[in-house]
């Protein structure tokens, strides 16, 4: 079960016996998380993967529009399907016919299908255009493109198991997710959604990733630099290892700051404790002691003050305290994480 961000202040708040809110801000104690959060990415980053489809001879290639902003590339997979495994998008449009009804707005509208493997999609495949009029804003989509049954090798079967319908918005030339058909035989569709709503779906695939993966995956070496536009990844392979075909795949797994808000998180449930530690402490650093704020800080707990001078010095001590332990506990997990020995198929060890 995953936590939320109110999980985690409400848990901070605890441990810093502020349950009330008196003391903190939620802007504070956020902000107190945000960095906790980064801290940890830093140690053990949230892991995403990301296709670049490949050039013949290119060794270089931009990594962009990523999901989340990368802080490294993690590791490098090519190749990352089985050759010729992959199916080819769509050769045919579909048929598109106007139908009376007004759920589409007046203008023109392109379509497109793509395939659905166990292992990933195809791109898009050919265009079919259509106008739609007054009265008749109603489209159906007929001989919607079936794939065929099997692709690739004996030993490497790869098969349809359903199939992506894209749609533009009216006048436009860039596609959304229009509806999924959970099977590779259904051959017609009605399209009644406004555009208003299929703004909201998401982009078609940039890479055909329908092929079945290779095992043991290819890990290669690479190099990276950043730039304005992305990270550029550049294959450290000899000459006759780079892509000789247009379209293959390269699967790039890279690190980025885990996600912690209202809806849930990316980070692990048995490192909730470390983030929680880590954000007290922090909290606890920014947090200005006052000279009238009649309390003291004494064996973990607040009271009336007796003694003002000494509350800057046991709240500063409490708080390298609770620093050190959650760097501490941050340097154990980076050990942990790299201590694994990866030996793969062919290796001499």
């Amino acid at each position: 079960m995953t936590f939320t961000l109110n999980d985690i202040e409400d848990l901070v708040r605890l441990d810093l016996f502020d349950a009330g809110g008196s003391r903190w801000t939620n802007r504070d104690i956020d902000r107190a998380i945000e960095k906790a959060v980064t801290r940890y990415s830093e140690v053990a980053p949230h892991i995403i993967p990301a296709d670049l489809a490949t050039q013949p001879a290119q060794r270089s290639y931009l990594l962009t529009g990523t999901v989340a902003p990368p802080l490294r590339v993690d590791r490098v997979l090519y190749p990352f399907h089985i050759y010729g495994s992959a199916f080819p998008p769509p050769e045919k449009a579909v048929n598109a016919a106007l139908s009376a009804g007004d759920g589409l707005s007046i203008g023109t509208y392109r379509y497109a299908v793509s395939y659905i493997t166990a292992n990933g999609e195809t791109t898009p495949g050919a265009i079919a255009t259509i106008t739609t009029a007054s009265g008749y804003r109603y489209v159906v989509l007929n001989d919607i493109p079936v794939a065929p049954l099997v692709r690739g090798t004996a030993g490497t079967p790869n098969r349809v198991i359903a199939r992506n319908i894209y749609r533009s918005l009216v006048g436009d030339t860039s596609l959304h997710l229009l509806a999924t058909l959970p099977d590779n035989a259904t051959t017609t569709y009605v399209d009644t959604m406004p555009d208003e709503e299929l703004s909201k779906r998401p982009l078609p695939p940039t890479v055909n990733t329908s092929g079945v993966p290779l095992w043991p995956q290819q890990e290669k070496p690479f190099a990276e630099q950043v730039t304005q536009n992305g990270i550029l990844i550049t294959l450290l392979i000899p000459p006759e290892e780079l892509p000789t075909t247009e379209g293959e795949v390269i699967r790039v797994l890279y690190a980025t700051r885990h996600q912690l808000d209202d809806y849930g998180s990316t980070i692990p449930e048995q490192h909730k404790e470390l983030i929680i530690l880590g954000a007290s402490a922090y909290a606890m650093e920014a947090y200005q002691v006052p000279t009238n704020d009649n309390f003291r800080f004494q064996d973990g707990a607040l009271g009336d003050r007796f003694d003002d001078t000494s509350v800057p010095v046991a709240w500063r001590i409490a708080a390298l305290q609770k620093m050190r332990q959650f760097l501490e506990q941050l340097e154990q997990l980076r050990i942990e994480s790299t201590s694994t020995a990866w030996v793969r198929w062919g290796e001499r060890v």
